[in-house]
This record gives C-alpha cells, structure tokens and sequence, in this order.
C-alpha cells in the first residue's frame, strides 16, 4: 500500500534498505527475475514500490554482504 509521501517508484537502493539486503543482492534478484524493474535511461535501475512490497510479504531473504 503506497502511504501518503512515499513515491511508487523505489530505487537499488531503497530496495536493498526495506529488504535488508545488499545494493548487489538487489540486482541480482533483478537479473534473476525474482524482483520485476525498469532501466531507465539505459543505467538507472528502478523498481515499483508494489513488487517490491509483493516480495517482503513472501518471507525472509537471505541477506548477503
């Protein structure tokens, strides 16, 4: 659910803060397939806040440096 403030977009980095998670470990979830996003530009790597959210309600992940 998208709270007043809170963009639907969400960045590598975002992501990685709310799934506690390495900036890399985002990306390669995104590689992978098991987290949808968009390049933007051709570089900029970013992600809907509603996948996102969709992935925590799935469980843990393991958390990698």
């Amino acid at each position: 659910m998208l709270h007043a403030g809170q963009a639907p977009i969400m960045s590598t980095k975002e992501v990685a803060e709310r799934l506690g998670l390495s900036v890399q470990t985002v990306r390669r979830l995104y590689t992978s397939g098991e987290l949808p996003g968009q390049m933007v530009g051709g570089r900029v790597l970013v992600f809907s806040r509603k996948d996102v959210e969709a992935l925590v309600s799935q469980g843990p992940h393991r958390k990698t440096a």
